[in-house]
């Protein structure tokens, strides 16, 4: 007790000028206060201050008692800290974790002149939970009001560090403009527990019709499950485009549920997607639910069972794919498909054993890989595809040795491919291809005062025997890895249709250089050396030559920047297929982002990939923003992408606008069964489409608060 003047009766010890009191917990002062003896109540008719770890009070008189934290308080303000909200009242009354004001305005502005207040007859919150209500609420803006309403539940801002009570609620509405016209999605979630919640939201797109969306997280006892469905009861731009089509006038719809359930010997996952057309996904992405979709040419239904017993590992399961571009089929079906591997270490050595047994089926199928017959073109259908099983085995040994500061890395192994084709006729060739790999690394560093430099020379010698297999066996899901990516290994095809053959040496260096705990810079070299001439390919012959010469550069010099790149070129045809170059700057300030990526494409289906993109975060003056980004194809002179947002945000209000344009495929309504090449068709079929857009977001600070960013949309980013 800190009084200047202490005076003491039977009942009561009185205190007068510059009084404090300090108690567990919390501090009081006044110029004046009445303790009552033997309790904890102090009383007061002066004004006072109440500290209470994150709640301040201030009152004119009342009484509060240290002990409970209990208080009845008159003409007075409140302030939390962590939720930065200040509450006025006429009364206010505390018990427990539950305060009630009388008379009371609610507000997260230190002046609700110029922002916004929150006046109720009655405002009750519950400090534990974060969550309260007010009856006979409006709604001001500066002085001005703007809405009026009986009875608003209160929810303290949703900050899963400092406030990780979750509660069911409408979350702020999503509102833009596009192509589409206006677009308005009020979300609801339910929240079940700390991990587990639906999001049920109904939308309106003006050029389109009504639907909803619907999101549903489960988790509990490490079984997840995550869904996603987005509906509209009919489409009226869609009936207008495709005046043709069988699903004029009916509802669309689409959905993905992926879950993952933790079960006695293993996990089961479900990854499964749908759609009611081709379109949909292209033409309704997702608001509150994450079906953004739109680029996607193949939607996954996989289901698999993985585990493992003692050395033995297994997955087995069923997978396949919806297409959502018409002029594509679904492709190969996996059902089933068997995967075992086994490992075993022993005395230096290594042993793997990887088995994947696999059952393949398809109605038709359109020609990805280019037969020669055609002179590299892609039919549109095969009608009777191959059907049928593949066993592919791995077995391989591994010892690895050190010689000084030598690494001495040895493999051999034997890839064995066998087919059983339901068509008797079509005649296949097992196969059983040794092969032995030989690495040798080392690892050299210079330590100095203030840093070190690391130099990691690297030869592997490559072997793999050569037996046929091309025209002959069936390709099911196997495509050509680009050169380059393998430089240091013999892996040339992605899928088990074919086993590679090289016979190669291969060369590589790496120089790095550290300084206080950052990488400055790092260069490193690789290239490969053909021994004899491939003979194995997916369809037909490709002209051997070495590899190409692979290399990346990352220089920091300071903290705020960085410039990455990287070079794929191939000297006997004097092209760079791949080309990657990026500068990243970051401070308090300012976050820039520029960069470009090549790469060339194997596919008479493509133009080559040719991207730059640029990225700006820059906060300004009196809590303004900007945002921008931008995704550029320097092919065809038109931007995939491009965003820009303006933010404002102070104590009071959060605001954001955001627009954004994407270009997106679209498909003309026209007859595909007279084309006999894909690569007519594409060309035929395939327009671009504008998708341009308005977001608009608005939040009052510490009320009703998700902290959502509205630079939410980026995604692809060749900068990340």
């Amino acid at each position: 007790i800190q009084s200047e003047r202490i005076s003491i009766s039977e009942e009561s010890i009185f205190l007068e000028e510059d009084v404090v009191l300090k108690f567990d917990g919390g501090l009081f002062t006044s110029s004046s206060a009445n303790l009552k003896e033997n309790s904890n109540l102090i009383n007061f008719n002066n004004n006072a201050y109440i500290f209470l770890n994150d709640l301040f009070l201030q009152a004119q008189r009342g009484k509060f008692n240290r002990r409970d934290n209990t208080f009845e308080l008159y003409s007075g303000s409140s302030y939390w800290k962590k939720p930065n909200l200040f509450i006025g009242f006429d009364t206010a009354q505390g018990a427990g974790d539950q305060i009630v004001f009388k008379n009371a305005s609610l507000t997260s502005c230190s002046n609700s002149s110029s922002g916004w207040a929150l006046k109720a007859e009655e405002i009750i919150i519950n400090e534990k939970i974060a969550k309260g209500s007010a009856k006979k609420i409006k709604l001001e803006i500066f002085d001005r009001t703007v809405f009026r309403f009986p009875y608003l539940p209160i929810y303290l801002s949703e900050d899963l560090e400092n406030n990780p009570i979750r509660h069911s609620r409408f979350l702020d509405p999503s509102i833009s403009y596009s192509s589409d016209g206006f677009d308005f999605t009020l979300p609801y979630q339910k929240v079940f527990s700390e991990k587990s919640d639906m999001t049920f939201g109904p939308r309106s797109i003006a050029n389109r019709g009504n639907g909803f969306e619907l999101n549903m997280n489960l988790n509990k006892d490490l079984n997840i499950l995550e869904a996603d469905f987005i509906y509209l009861n009919s489409d009226k731009k869609f009936d207008k485009r495709y005046p043709g089509s069988t699903s004029v006038g009916d509802m669309r719809w689409g959905y993905r549920i992926q879950s993952a359930s933790n079960l006695k010997f293993g996990i089961l996952r479900i990854d499964w997607s749908d759609q009611s057309d081709f379109h949909f996904f292209r033409d309704v992405p997702g608001e509150s639910v994450g079906l953004n979709l739109q680029r996607e040419e193949y939607a996954e239904q996989s289901i698999s069972f993985a585990g493992k017993f003692g050395m033995l590992s297994y997955d087995l399961g069923i997978i396949g794919f919806e297409t959502s571009n018409p002029i594509l089929t679904n492709g190969y079906r996996k059902k089933p498909y068997i995967d075992l591997s086994f490992n075993k270490a022993f005395g230096g050595f290594e042993f793997n054993s990887f088995l994947k047994i696999a059952e393949f089926s398809a109605n038709k199928i359109h020609d990805f890989i280019g037969y020669e017959i055609h002179d590299g073109k892609f039919l549109r259908l095969i009608e009777n595809p191959s059907e049928g099983s593949r066993i592919f085995l791995n077995n391989s040994i591994h010892h690895k040795k050190f010689f000084k500061s030598l690494e001495i890395d040895t493999s051999l192994g034997i890839k064995s491919l066998k087919y059983d084709l339901e068509d008797s006729n079509d005649v296949t060739n097992d196969v059983s291809v040794p092969s032995i790999n030989i690495k040798i690394s080392s690892n050299l560093y210079k330590q100095n005062i203030d840093s070190s430099s690391y130099l990691s020379p690297i030869y592997v010698f490559g072997y793999s025997q050569t037996k046929k297999q091309q025209l002959i066996n069936p390709v099911f899901d196997t495509s050509l890895v680009p050169d380059g990516v393998s430089s240091l290994n013999s892996m040339r095809f992605a899928g088990y249709d074919r086993i590679e053959d090289d016979k190669f040496h291969a060369i590589g260096l790496r120089f790095s250089k550290e300084k206080e705990g950052i990488e400055k810079i790092s260069l490193s070299v690789k290239k490969k050396f053909l021994i004899k001439d491939r003979e194995i390919f997916i369809n037909r012959p490709i002209p051997s030559q070495d590899g190409p010469i692979s290399s990346s550069f990352t220089w920091q010099p300071l903290k705020s920047s960085k410039f990455v790149s990287y070079l794929n070129y191939t000297e006997d045809t004097s092209k760079i297929n791949n080309m990657g170059v990026k500068f990243l700057y970051a401070t308090e300030k300012v976050k820039l982002g520029i960069g470009q990526k090549f790469r060339r494409q194997n596919s008479s289906l493509k133009d080559d990939l040719y991207l730059t993109e640029f990225s700006l975060d820059m906060p300004l003056s009196k809590g303004y923003s900007i945002f921008a980004m931008g995704q550029r194809d320097n092919e065809t002179d038109k931007f995939l992408e491009a965003r820009l947002g303006f933010g404002y945000e102070n104590c009071c209000f959060a605001a954001a606008l955001t627009a954004s344009k994407r270009t997106l495929i679209r498909f003309n309504d026209i007859n595909i069964s007279n084309n006999m090449f894909l690569n007519e068709l594409w060309d035929n079929i395939i327009e671009s489409e504008n998708k341009s857009r308005i977001n608009i977001s608005f939040q009052l600070k510490g009320f009703n608060n998700n902290n959502k960013s509205f630079k939410k949309y980026i995604q692809n980013s060749i900068l990340n």
